[in-house]
C-alpha cells in the first residue's frame, strides 16, 4: 500500500511540473512574439523615407493583442494552481475518507 501511495506522490508532482512548465514555455514564446513585434514597429516608425503606415497599422493591432494574452496568461496560472490545488484537496480528503472506511472494516 506504502508503494501505491508513493506512485500517486510522484504522479502528483509530475503532473504540477509539467502544467507548469507548459505554461511558462507559452508565456516565454509570447514574450519573444512580442520582443519580434516591438522590434519591427520601432523599424518602421524610425524610417525617414515611405513607413508603411498599413504595416505599422498592422503592428500595433497584433502588439495589442499579443500584450491582452500575455496578461491573460499572467492571470490564469494563480486561478489554474488554484483551482489545482482544490481539486488535490478533494481527492485528499476522499481518499482519507475512503481510508477511514477501510479501517472501519478491519476492526469488524
Amino acid at each position: 500500500m506504502k508503494k501505491r501511495g508513493e506512485s500517486e506522490l510522484w504522479l502528483d508532482y509530475y503532473a504540477k511540473y509539467q502544467f507548469i512548465e507548459y505554461y511558462r514555455k507559452r508565456v516565454e514564446e509570447l514574450e519573444l512574439v512580442q520582443k519580434k513585434l516591438l522590434r519591427a514597429l520601432i523599424e518602421q516608425t524610425e524610417k525617414k523615407e515611405n513607413p508603411n503606415k498599413l504595416l505599422i497599422n498592422q503592428l500595433s493591432k497584433t502588439i495589442g493583442k499579443n500584450s491582452k494574452v500575455l496578461s491573460e496568461f499572467g492571470m490564469a496560472l494563480p486561478l489554474l494552481s488554484r483551482i489545482k490545488s482544490l481539486i488535490t484537496i478533494k481527492y485528499d480528503a476522499e481518499k482519507n475518507n475512503n481510508n477511514n472506511n477501510d479501517v472501519d472494516n478491519e476492526d469488524l
